[in-house]
């Protein structure tokens, strides 16, 4: 899943498989794909949406998701034994997982000018860069941290 415009869904794979991969939209909310009669081995899905808030998946599947530069707050879920990569940007990030999947967020954060940014939980990595009179507070654990500062 990427943002981007304009909004589209593409299958690709077997074209037995992919012709039974559905998909529906529900208010503002893209489900699926989904196909109860067969396994999806080897199918993929890419979806572009113009906005996005939350990602969450259901059941077995891999969900990759590159968000653009944004300011929303953003929330990503995993119930089953799926795994969900994120990558990007978000005013506030709240996670969860429930079963036996993993979720992996990548989290760059920056801050121009005079304010605060805060950084809770737990993570492979953690970057933040602030340029400025700003001041940065992380808590938590970590493998690495790389923070630069200018200013």
């Amino acid at each position: 899943m990427r943002e981007g415009s304009p909004a589209a869904v593409t299958v690709w794979g077997d074209p037995d498989e992919r012709d039974l991969v559905r998909t529906r939209v529900d208010g503002d909310v893209l489900i699926g794909p989904a196909n109860p009669t067969r396994t999806n081995q080897g199918i993929r899905v890419s979806v572009t949406a113009p906005e996005r808030v939350s990602i969450g998946l259901a059941g077995s599947g891999r969900v990759k998701a590159e968000c653009g530069a944004s300011s929303r707050d953003s929330s990503l879920s995993v119930t089953g034994s799926g795994t969900l990569w994120w990558k990007g940007t978000a005013g506030a990030l709240a996670t969860s997982i429930s079963g036996s999947g993993a979720l992996r967020a990548e989290l760059e954060a920056s801050l121009s000018g005079s304010g605060s940014l805060a950084y809770r939980g737990t993570a492979k990595a953690a970057g933040p860069s602030l340029a400025g009179s700003g001041k940065a507070k992380l808590a938590g654990q970590g493998e690495s941290l790389r923070a630069s500062t200018a200013g």
